[in-house]
């Protein structure tokens, strides 16, 4: 069996969506909703370059200079995905691509947590109220398992990125010490 479309509610009219009527859904000023995503696992072969754009697009907005090592980003999002293929979705508005999202489902568990290695919204899906959607996914996703709390890392060079997570309840634990660069490691409620 193959999973075609998971966690999609396009088939609701906006009288029957409640994501569709949530304040925090609308774009900008205008009141008409932003678009429902749906998720669909990433393809490691198939969307590998994707991937690279991806990580690599973000690397060099947040670290210009330093050197960027895609294949050990890719590796782990392979281990990722080999191991639970949800682990790693594509998050998608209608046929398109809007960003994605890539889970640990084991690293923290011992501390109830669940981690986000990598949240990404694409430029195209970017100031349209489509990233806290895939926040969602993500609660979706560690709930089941018991966690109670998301974490994740950012650079405070990211102000794009830090604005988004302590707007939506994230708090920072302090510096990320298995990095190899300056990182946040951040922590949400979920329960």
């Amino acid at each position: 069996m193959k999973v075609v479309f998971a966690c999609d509610n396009s088939h609701l009219s906006t009288e029957l969506s409640t994501l569709a009527n949530q304040k925090w859904k609308t774009v900008g000023n205008v009141s008409e909703p932003a678009a429902n995503l749906w998720y669909r696992p990433w393809e490691p072969v198939g969307e590998r370059d994707l991937y690279d754009r991806f990580r690599r697009e973000t690397w060099e907005r947040v670290h210009p200079g330093l050197p960027y090592d895609g294949e050990t980003f890719y590796r782990q999002a392979l281990r990722s995905a080999l191991e639970n293929p949800w682990s790693v979705v594509c998050a998608m508005r209608g046929d398109e691509i809007a960003g994605l999202l890539q889970m640990d489902l084991e690293r923290y568990q011992e501390d109830n947590a669940g981690f986000i290695y990598f949240y990404y919204v694409t430029p195209e899906a970017r100031e349209q109220g489509l990233g806290i959607q895939l926040l969602g996914q993500a609660v979706a996703t560690f709930r089941p398992l018991g966690r109670d709390r998301i974490r994740l890392r950012c650079s405070e060079d990211n102000e794009q990125g830090m604005h988004f997570y302590l707007k939506y309840g994230f708090h920072s634990l302090g510096a990320a010490g298995d990095s190899t660069v300056p990182l946040e490691l951040m922590e949400k409620r979920i329960d």
